[in-house]
């Protein structure tokens, strides 16, 4: 799966740009990226515990965004950005060993998928978007692993003109808050900088000799990568 989802992204980051130039709209023959990719690093980990030390992984981390919304709709009369997206990261598992554990898987996982759609306005090369998202989010790393699924209201700044700085911020105020953000950097034309962390509350499973046991437990994700560019 990992191989797969690399070999995506890195098709993706190859070939956005030339693809993009070629997707002409109605009075319009401007650079629009109904997809991107980052590639880059990612670690993931599970907390709080109690006894149990942290789980934690690291390794590579693949994402793609696709933009549906423009597909269907255009020339509307707001600002608009929307994504379905996968986020992936595959590593090593790199967690002190658990007592009560003979043995347990080397590698780790972290995977969330989901869908956002966010409304706004722009003035003089500022804009600002709000809307709300869902996203399933699964951490598996060694002996534990936390799943859960949330709806975070997600608010977007974007400054600048071809070459913009891009904030997104987002948070769920259920049981299993959610908080995270995303900040991309212009790092060359078609390339951002993209430093991403996120932490959701809730519960985590423990495979532990002989029994299993839930706790409760936050899961925590950063990322660092480029990504391609996404233009208007």
């Amino acid at each position: 799966m990992m191989k797969v989802m690399v070999l995506i992204i890195a098709l993706n980051c190859a070939f956005a740009h030339r693809v993009a130039r070629a997707q002409c709209f109605p009075r319009s023959c401007e650079d629009r990226h109904l997809a991107t990719g980052t590639l880059g690093y990612g670690s993931a980990r599970i907390v709080d515990l109690g006894t149990v030390p942290d789980r934690v992984m690291r390794g590579v981390n693949a994402r793609l965004d696709l933009r549906i919304l423009p597909i269907f709709v255009r020339h509307l009369p707001v600002v608009t950005h929307d994504a379905l997206f996968a986020d992936f990261t595959y590593g090593p598992n790199t967690s002190e060993k658990v007592p009560s554990v003979l043995t347990e898987p080397t590698v780790g996982t972290q995977v969330t998928f989901g869908y956002e759609l966010l409304l706004g306005g722009q003035i003089q090369g500022v804009t600002l978007l709000g809307g709300l998202g869902v996203r399933h989010y699964a951490h598996r790393i060694g002996s534990a692993k936390m799943i859960d699924t949330s709806t975070p209201l997600i608010a977007r700044l974007e400054v600048g003109g071809r070459r913009r700085i891009v904030v997104t911020v987002w948070r769920a105020f259920r049981r299993d808050a959610v908080t995270g953000g995303r900040v991309d950097l212009p790092v060359t034309r078609p390339l951002n900088l993209s430093v991403m962390y996120w932490q959701a509350d809730g519960s985590a499973t423990l495979f532990l000799t002989p029994t299993t046991t839930v706790k409760p437990a936050s899961a925590r994700t950063l990322t660092v990568g480029l990504r391609t560019v996404q233009r208007r």
